[in-house]
């Protein structure tokens, strides 16, 4: 089937490559004055003009230099653009969206397919650092993804950085590959998609970054997520992680995650500072706790599986400690099946590697139990491999219509319910009372 007809007019050729998902016309910025310059001067451009939706934005050096930066004004005026590349072996670019405190926006938008920011430092210096390869700035201004964006960050080091310390915007999704960084600071964004992180690093900055909106952050297997890029007392992060086989690493200071989501084995790492968990914990699969430092789960709701599952939580370095007395935890356990099998009728959490002077005190758990309950069967719900000998459950309560027993092992160190729905209790009790009953 024919997708695109034209004559190669230079008009058609132009919608011709639009329907093909190629870019209209490659702009490359050739003035290498370190003063600032406007992005829509003509003539700073080859070919001469100014990018437009469609085409793609192309920034080079024209000699080896790491001691100076390009920088380029959007002074009263929004652009639009479908890809910036920045190619060259020590490239420093920076870009300052309205620099006239116009409220006006940088616009990555693609005909058909994704946008595209790319960098690639291919020298053996990469300069990177603060300013980064390529930094995106504002006076007023903001960076608006309209189309789904490849954002690929890429060299012969992890210390290509693309720096964007402007509030971004739109709901479009975002995909970062390339061993490179990518630093995310500004606390100010609306954006509210999702970022894949597929290889690399993200970086949020210590004003909470893009997650203190809706954003979503994905991290894929080769993917880290630094969780700040200074030292800072306390941040708190609300917004979803979800952790699909990649790292979580504090950079510096305190932490605090609030919804995070395991997809697949995940790990941990607060690399000698503090990273704590005090919301939503759920999925399946296994969190590591790594390397040094410390890594807590104060008054958290963990909910393992999507239904019914099992979610582990296991420590090969640093303090881990699970649940305290001043920030209980609770478990939401399902059952809703009759044969005690973990991960198939019932929720399970288990807890391994804990340190002998960490052990789990049971009274700082919070049970309830939802589902439609099972049989006489135990649901072995919680495993650890250090619990305090004797200690009870906090609270243990039951969804409306189910009743159970709770069972304590320490010496295997679990803990298990007996959960069935109330008339089925009933009628064991009655049945109970009849064999009891004296014979006449």
């Amino acid at each position: 089937m024919k997708l695109c007809s034209f004559t190669l007019t230079a008009a058609a050729l132009v919608t011709a490559l639009a329907c093909l998902n190629l870019f209209a016309t490659e702009y490359v910025w050739t003035n290498t004055a370190s003063s600032p310059q406007e992005w829509n001067t003509p003539g700073f451009w080859v070919p001469a003009g100014t990018p437009q939706l469609g085409d793609a934005v192309v920034l080079t050096d024209f000699y080896d230099s790491v001691t100076s930066s390009r920088r380029i004004n959007q002074s009263g005026y929004s652009v639009t653009t479908t890809a910036i590349r920045v190619l060259a072996p020590t490239n420093i670019y920076e870009i300052t969206v309205d620099n006239w405190w116009g409220g006006n926006a940088m616009l990555l938008k693609a005909p058909s397919g994704n946008a595209e920011i790319t960098i690639k430092a291919f020298g053996n210096t990469d300069p990177g650092g603060y300013w980064g390869n390529l930094r995106i700035t504002t006076g007023n201004g903001k960076m608006v993804f309209e189309s789904d964006t490849d954002v690929t960050v890429t060299g012969n080091t992890t210390t290509v950085y693309l720096v964007t310390p402007l509030p971004l915007a739109g709901n479009a999704t975002l995909n970062k590959h390339g061993n490179g960084r990518w630093v995310i600071e500004n606390g100010a964004s609306s954006y509210s998609g999702t970022i894949n992180l597929y290889n690399g690093q993200i970086s949020l900055g210590n004003n909470a970054g893009i997650l203190t909106n809706a954003t979503a952050i994905v991290v894929h297997p080769g993917g880290k997520l630094s969780m700040g890029t200074q030292h800072i007392a306390l941040q708190q992060y609300d917004a979803p992680v979800v952790l699909n086989g990649g790292l979580m690493q504090n950079d510096a200071g305190e932490r605090h995650i609030r919804n995070v989501t395991l997809t697949a084995s995940s790990s941990v790492d607060p690399a000698w500072w503090r990273l704590t968990f005090n919301g939503t914990i759920q999925g399946t699969g296994t969190l590591s706790v790594v390397a040094n430092g410390t890594v807590s789960i104060f008054g958290a709701n963990i909910k393992p599986g999507f239904s019914i599952g099992v979610l582990n939580f296991h420590r090969t370095g640093s303090d881990f400690y699970f649940t305290s007395n001043a920030a209980p935890t609770t478990l939401h356990i399902e059952v809703s099946g009759a044969g005690g099998v973990p991960g198939v009728d019932h929720d399970q959490v288990n807890v391994t590697g804990l340190q002998a002077e960490r052990p789990v005190d049971l009274a700082n758990l919070n049970v309830s139990f939802p589902g439609t309950g099972g049989a006489a069967a135990t649901n072995w719900f919680f495993t650890a491999n250090q619990i305090v000998n004797g200690s009870t459950l906090g609270s243990v309560s039951f969804a409306s219509g189910m009743s159970g027993t709770v069972v304590y092992d320490y010496a295997s160190g679990k803990v298990g319910a007996v959960v069935i729905p109330e008339p089925a209790l009933a009628l064991a009790c009655a049945a109970l009372l009849a064999l009891l009953r004296p014979r006449a």
